[in-house]
């Protein structure tokens, strides 16, 4: 094994606790039993280590030395209470070297095909210095926007972290046809996950329907559609990037004389897009609009833990193409909403059918040495100084499965 900070380990061998706690954090995250990673966490504690030091143990996982190849990998996950397998295709680009962090497409495929198949779709426009993973969706389910396909490309992330050096601020969702739909989704739903979306031959119509894409704040959107695509009508696929270009949000829409499909001719410009956008990890303000909790209900430092009352949901039946039903939930009838804003040490949050909360801070946001100011819907919630946990460091890490955004301290919140 390689452990990807050098300076730690050269002190870990004149401070055998400094040692001792990077055992105890990788022990932490491969067990996953509660009652094992309290007393970890405890024992970690008790190392008396500046929390610094920890956070950076935390936030920097021991990568494979090994090299890695190209092939099919299984993941599994939990959807309607049942454990799931499921498959990935991933490319490594030639001459892969474990030292060095690469950038990810997670490749999504359109109704009816594989990640075996559409892994070529980016080979010879990316395969060359990234990394690409293409999940294939089980027949019955597809890549939509179900929880299987949420769960299924969040178990390929978190695989990827365990497997190969990814930098995890250049992870990017493409996808062409429905696996474009789903790319959207990803973005707007999953938004502190990646560092831009690319669409072929997809639409955002849905979000905007919903409300949900004020989410895009902090992400960028490079979305290609045919003016002669009978799938996809043009004026259907001008929505999505409409309402984010009306917002003031970063997106490129390409219209093309071309019919529905891959547009393989847009590779140079989207690699042009992907090298000037990484995922922003702690952004000053976030927007998120929901309208139910669940994966969905999370982006960057806030969490929507429950929503006002809802007396007429909107009820939602996904079917898969053979029109069999793979998921039932309810949505509320209001797009329910957090915006959140730091400025200096006050942390302003507005909020809407939201009835519970969770604030994530960190030193990134705030300085958490002096009283922090929380003011929710214009009255002061908090205005203290914030004690930093090794156990809040761990849990959220834990929950996320990365160990790519550290908070330090959650606050719970009822507006």
């Amino acid at each position: 094994m390689l452990a990807v900070l050098p300076a730690l380990s050269a002190q870990a061998q004149q401070n055998p606790g400094l040692e001792r706690a990077g055992s105890l954090v990788e022990s932490y995250f491969r067990t996953t039993s509660v009652n094992k990673r309290e007393s970890l966490a405890k024992e970690l504690a008790a190392q008396k280590l500046p929390f610094a030091t920890i956070e950076k143990l935390v936030g920097t996982p021991v990568v494979p030395a090994a090299r890695l190849s190209s092939g099919n990998r299984q993941v599994r996950f939990k959807f309607l209470d049942k454990v799931r397998t499921g498959e990935y295709t991933l490319w490594v680009p030639p001459g892969y070297d474990p030292r060095t962090r690469y950038p990810l497409i997670l490749a999504l495929h359109g109704t009816g095909g594989s990640g075996r198949n559409y892994v070529l779709n980016w080979k010879d426009g990316f395969g060359q210095d990234y990394l690409i993973a293409a999940p294939s969706a089980a027949p019955q389910y597809g890549l939509g926007g179900s929880t299987y396909a949420y769960r299924l490309a969040l178990a390929v992330l978190a695989d990827l972290q365990r497997i190969a050096h990814v930098d995890t601020d250049r992870v990017y969702a493409g996808g062409t046809s429905m696996g474009a739909h789903f790319a959207y989704q990803l973005g707007c739903h999953l938004a502190d996950r990646f560092g831009a979306v690319v669409s072929h031959a997809g639409s955002g119509h849905r979000l905007v329907t919903y409300k949900y894409h004020s989410n895009f704040l902090n992400l960028g959107v490079y979305a290609i559609n045919g003016r002669m695509d009978r799938a996809i009508p043009i004026q259907l696929a001008r929505k999505g990037p409409a309402a984010l270009q009306k917002l003031g949000y970063d997106v490129v829409f390409r219209e093309l004389a071309v019919g529905h499909g891959h547009c393989y001719g847009e590779d140079a410009g989207v690699r042009d897009y992907l090298a000037k956008h990484r995922r922003s990890r702690y952004p000053k303000r976030v927007v998120k609009v929901v309208r139910r909790v669940g994966l969905e209900s999370r982006a960057y430092w806030i969490r929507i833990d429950k929503l006002s009352r809802n007396k007429y949901p909107i009820g939602m039946r996904l079917k898969n193409r053979s029109g069999q039903v793979v998921e039932e939930f309810d949505l509320h009838r209001e797009a329910c909403s957090v915006e959140a804003q730091v400025t200096g040490n006050t942390v302003t949050v507005k909020t809407r059918h939201v009835s519970r909360l969770t604030l994530y801070l960190n030193d990134e946001l705030v300085d958490l040495n002096k009283s922090v100011r929380i003011v929710v819907n214009g009255r002061t919630r908090h205005n203290k100084r914030f004690d930093r946990s090794i156990e809040t460091l761990l849990e959220v890490c834990a929950e996320r499965e990365s160990r790519d955004l550290l908070f330090s301290v959650s606050v719970r919140l009822r507006p």
